[in-house]
């Protein structure tokens, strides 16, 4: 009866351990799902402030002299 005991309380940690990992899986896809999204919105963030900064140069079409 031990033995048997011990082999379904294996399969039970075993099956939970698989449910657990599952788990992990998903929530690391969407973990990197929202890293690559914040990565785009950080590129146009930088492209937006570079074109502000070229626009403000001297000598650019933009630019105003007092």
């Amino acid at each position: 009866m031990a033995i048997s005991e011990m082999a379904s309380n294996l399969r039970a940690v075993v099956s939970e351990l698989s449910q657990s990992a599952g788990s992990v899986s998903s929530a690391s896809q969407q973990l990197s799902s929202s890293a690559d999204e914040t990565s785009r919105a950080i590129d146009e963030i930088a492209s937006a402030i570079t074109d502000v900064a070229q626009g403000s140069e001297p000598g650019s079409a933009g630019w105003r002299s007092p």
